[in-house]
């Protein structure tokens, strides 16, 4: 009996076909998720969490000005605590838009 080689054509058409179901994640459960995948992954990952921390310096950066303010500036302190407990200074007027009852829809 004679043995059949396999072809070259073959062997690299199966290397090929396996290393493709292998990036699209069929054997994740088996190896856990591929290199490139999981890189693409961890990139935009790092992407979202680089925005977050950028907007996150950004309320920093105001809060930190904000304390300054309310450090040096008297005005500024009463001016908050006024806002904070509801109160109004002897030049301030206070106008109330808020309904107290609400209004039956017209038909």
């Amino acid at each position: 009996m004679k043995k059949r080689a396999i072809s070259p054509h073959k062997i690299w058409l199966a290397f090929f076909a396996l290393w493709a179901l292998f990036l699209s994640g069929v054997f994740n459960s088996f190896f856990g998720p591929p290199g490139a995948i999981q890189a693409f992954r961890l990139s935009r990952l790092l992407n979202s969490k680089q925005v977050r921390l950028a907007v996150l310096e950004e309320d920093q950066v105001k809060i930190e000005e904000e304390s300054l303010r309310l450090e040096k500036s008297r005005l500024a302190q009463e001016r908050e605590i006024r806002k904070t407990l509801g109160y109004a200074g002897k030049d301030e007027i206070i106008f109330d838009f808020t309904s107290t009852h609400q209004s039956a829809p017209r038909r």
